[in-house]
């Protein structure tokens, strides 16, 4: 049992790194950047009013590689996201004694929500309506769908 278990653990493990390079290389072309290889920089310099702007200051989101590709894309009359699409921050709204059923990313299953927790009704709830997109993009689960 353990090693059946252990087993298609690996296999699981190699098909999501299959299933993660092979969507990002559809971005990449889909983007027009597959041969786009990003330089990595040991070190570099960011102004106050740069990390001011961007709202946060973890050195992984502040490299210069970020930037090309957001020239790159901006040179490509790409436009971005929240232009063309309402993005709403979700929130964990979980407690003990809620009466409104609760899903977060982790009742999410090949594209079924499936809740099992309750929360508090509050105007912090957001609530999901039929063909829309809900995305995680922190965490664990980050990209999950």
């Amino acid at each position: 049992m353990i090693e059946k278990n252990y087993k298609k653990a690996l296999f699981c493990q190699q098909e999501t790194l299959f299933l993660f390079k092979a969507s990002q290389n559809i971005l990449l072309s889909e983007l027009v950047l597959l041969d786009w290889k990003p330089k990595h920089q040991l070190s570099f310099v960011k102004n106050l009013s740069e990390i001011e702007q961007a709202g946060r200051i973890d050195a992984e989101y502040l490299q210069p590689k970020y930037d090309e590709i957001i020239k790159m894309l901006q040179e490509k009359n790409s436009t971005q996201l929240q232009k063309i699409a309402s993005l709403t921050k979700g929130n964990q709204a979980r407690c003990e004694t809620g009466n409104i059923l609760y899903a977060s990313i982790k009742d999410i299953h090949d594209s079924i929500i499936e809740p099992e927790e309750f929360a508090e009704n509050s105007e912090k709830l957001v609530t999901v309506d039929r063909d829309d997109l809900a995305l995680a993009i922190t965490g664990a689960t980050t990209g999950k769908v």
